[in-house]
């Protein structure tokens, strides 16, 4: 007889770029891939500098989708990070606190 709760064949698996416990409920919620920017044409009302962050493993956005966000931002900068997926910070967590260090030093 089994007791306790049943857990997913998936169940602390990780796999490059993903990070588990983050990415399940994205897709769960929004589904693979859906993550799109619906406003870009608004990103030009942006009156602060922005830091365009992007890991080159993202699943969910495409770094055309960032670079499209990055031109149509004034002010702006794009950075890709390598390795890294959809949530840098569990990535590449030194380099993101350096460049946001050095993006907010600049403002």
């Amino acid at each position: 007889m089994r007791r306790g709760p049943r857990r997913s064949s998936r169940a602390g698996r990780r796999r490059p770029g993903h990070e588990k416990a983050l990415d399940d409920w994205q897709v769960d919620w929004i589904g693979p891939r859906r993550t799109r920017f619906g406003r870009i044409d608004e990103l030009a009302e942006l009156r602060v500098p922005t830091l365009w962050v992007h890991g080159d493993r993202d699943p969910l956005i495409s770094r055309e989708e960032m670079i499209a966000a990055d031109a149509a931002s004034p002010d702006s900068r794009f950075i890709e990070l390598s390795p890294a997926g959809h949530l840098a910070p569990y990535d590449q967590p030194a380099r993101l606190a350096e460049l946001a260090l050095e993006h907010f030093a600049s403002c």
